[in-house]
């Protein structure tokens, strides 16, 4: 087993914590707004067991990640996701994302489609339409009044506006969509519709789980990453 840790900048050159382990094909994971690299560690340690390397990064402003002054949008997060995955030496990879990072990698996928060797997509939208982009913005002012959290208000505010929805269909490599049943934050509806969109993707509803349940509860998520790479679950 490889344990690294290598640099990697955002487009506006802040530095960027990216954690590297395992060896064998790459997987890399995108985390959620609020959250860290740290809370895919099970997921981690599942992919290095299997036999993969896994890839986890800092998105800006989170973790021990900086955040730059300037503004940005979905496109910078999933340019910054090239940038980690190109300063690891990784030519194309299995990407992995929950929530926020669940938009950043279908960004990434429909911008490099050549780069992803399967996608997995949990607890996200493809589109945020006038009532979402309204929710982000609020979200956002809410974060700078009331809480000080600069890094979360970048990032709602990063939500506002964004939608693939129509390139979706574009995407031809393996994708699961998994989405909780419960989610109150983005209902399981917008999951399926992704999975519609794309060509031969798969939808996996998990009964009774909250928008966070692949961190929640991580067993069943991991069985489900297991299956979509095409390896046995324990």
């Amino acid at each position: 087993m490889t344990i690294s840790v290598i640099n990697s900048q955002t487009n506006a050159g802040a530095p960027l914590a990216v954690h590297i382990e395992g060896d064998g094909p790459p997987v890399v994971l995108v985390h959620g707004l609020g959250f860290t690299r740290q809370d895919w560690a099970p997921h981690v340690q599942t992919l290095v067991a299997a036999g993969y390397r896994a890839l986890t990064y800092d998105q800006r402003g989170f973790g021990a990640s900086s955040l730059p002054a300037e503004p940005y949008d979905m496109a910078d997060l999933a340019d910054e996701l090239g940038r980690v995955r190109s300063a690891a030496g990784v030519e194309r990879a299995h990407v992995v994302g929950h929530s926020l990072g669940g938009m950043v990698v279908q960004q990434f996928a429909v911008t490099h489609p050549s780069r992803v060797l399967s996608l997995l997509v949990a607890s996200a939208t493809s589109h945020n339409g006038r009532r979402a982009s309204a929710f982000g913005q609020a979200m956002a002012q809410k974060m700078l009044d009331k809480r000080q959290d600069p890094a979360r208000a970048a990032a709602w505010t990063a939500t506002v506006g964004f939608s693939v929805k129509d390139r979706l269909h574009e995407l031809q490599c393996p994708t699961l969509i998994a989405h909780g049943g419960a989610d109150a934050l983005i209902p399981a509806i917008a999951g399926a519709l992704i999975a519609k969109a794309i060509p031969g993707a798969v939808f996996q509803a998990f009964e009774g789980g909250r928008h966070n349940f692949p961190i929640e509860d991580p067993q069943p998520f991991a069985d489900a990453l297991l299956r979509h790479l095409g390896l046995p679950t324990p």
